[in-house]
């Protein structure tokens, strides 16, 4: 049986306003969240082209802590509307 498949559609921004990140931070994670997904290259390419000061922002290293955990078994891809 094949259903819908999953997607990603963006970040929970609610609940990183509930976590009460600031609009800036939320920005800057949203463009990091866009270069990961970035549809032209791999998620690996994607990830090593982040530069450290991207990487060191601490909800953008859980995305990618995530992911490198899930690499074997695949995640949603992002889909932009």
């Amino acid at each position: 049986y094949l259903g819908i498949r999953g997607n990603l559609r963006g970040l929970n921004l609610i609940g990183l306003k509930r976590k009460n990140v600031g609009t800036k931070k939320i920005n800057k994670i949203n463009k990091v969240f866009k270069k990961i997904f970035w549809k032209s290259h791999s998620l690996e390419k994607n990830i090593k082209n982040l530069n450290q000061e991207e990487k060191s922002i601490l909800e953008v290293a859980e995305i990618l802590d995530f992911i490198s955990l899930n690499l074997k078994r695949g995640i949603c891809r992002y889909v932009n509307d």
